[in-house]
């Protein structure tokens, strides 16, 4: 989970922190990562990919994929499953690559 006020478009978490749970796509430094905010409310279409954490169907919302400094980290919550990781990368393969050819 990761918290800050977001603005315009940008998805907003959840409580007094506006905490949102992320998937960390890529390491890029020692302090840094690439992220995908998750959401429990079902999303259908090229922008989400369903995915079951603990148990629970979540949405990976790929259009809203950011770099993010850890110190915005609260905690690790679970990794996710092999299958639902290379789902989510041939999904981000897909919905950022597919529109230049």
């Amino acid at each position: 989970m990761f918290n800050c006020l977001n603005i315009r478009d940008e998805i907003f978490g959840k409580g007094p922190d506006f905490c949102r749970p992320v998937i960390v796509v890529k390491k890029l430094s020692r302090y840094s990562c690439i992220v995908l905010p998750l959401t429990s409310k079902p999303k259908y279409g090229d922008r989400f990919v369903d995915i079951t954490v603990r148990g629970l169907k979540n949405w990976a919302m790929l259009h809203q994929i950011r770099m993010v400094n850890i110190s915005r980290f609260d905690e690790k919550i679970v990794s996710l499953n092999d299958a639902d990781f290379m789902k989510i990368m041939k999904r981000l393969k897909d919905f950022f690559f597919k529109s230049f050819h």
